[in-house]
């Protein structure tokens, strides 16, 4: 089994945010990747609105915590930018102490954490790892991390 099918074979659940949550665990059953895209990019506010990391945490604690067990590895994908909105750590500690394992992956460098409204220096030590994926190359490389661990 190859790294990519092994994590396709984690992954029961997925949400993607913005300002909320929004479940889109069916989206890529029977669709080719951009029609799964481009139907939820349809039903996703498209205009600007602020992204709130934090609220997004807390929702995800009152939907799917209860389904977060030693087993799972909760994958976050995000720059953690959050528009100098509260950025939810008591969430994001209590997701941790559920989860087998908190990964994050940014397409942030480092040295980019922390500047205008990064809470990436926040977020970061509360992960099991953070793998900066600026590029497909560093996905690959990510993904097979989390597989083989």
């Amino acid at each position: 089994m190859t790294p990519q099918e092994a994590l396709v074979r984690v992954i029961e659940h997925r949400e993607i945010f913005h300002d909320e949550l929004h479940d889109i665990s069916t989206d890529f059953i029977d669709a080719r990747p951009a029609q799964a895209i481009a139907a939820i990019l349809g039903r996703v506010r498209a205009e600007y609105a602020p992204t709130d990391l934090g609220a997004c945490l807390e929702h995800f604690v009152h939907r799917q915590l209860a389904s977060v067990d030693r087993r799972t590895t909760v994958i976050i994908l995000g720059d953690g930018r959050n528009n100098g909105s509260d950025p939810g750590l008591g969430h994001l500690r209590r997701i941790k102490a559920r989860a087998r394992r908190l990964i994050w992956f940014t397409p942030e460098p480092q040295r980019a954490w922390g500047g205008g409204d990064s809470a990436m220096p926040a977020y970061a030590p509360l992960c099991d790892a953070v793998h900066v994926v600026g590029n497909l190359r560093q996905l690959g490389a990510a993904v097979e991390r989390v597989v083989d661990r």
